[in-house]
């Protein structure tokens, strides 16, 4: 669960993951054009 601060960035090496499996993992994220993608408090993420 995504908790206040969280990147996704973080979220991914946390998890030994890159950034590109967990925006694959997940539908609803995707990469904005400053390489970031956006995440909400309280959002459940798949971590592949």
């Amino acid at each position: 669960m995504v908790v206040s601060g969280d990147t996704c960035g973080a979220i991914a090496t946390a998890h030994d993951i890159t950034l590109d499996e967990l925006i694959a993992a997940n539908d609803d994220l995707e990469l904005t054009e400053d390489g970031g993608c956006p995440i909400f408090p309280d959002q459940e993420l798949v971590i592949p």
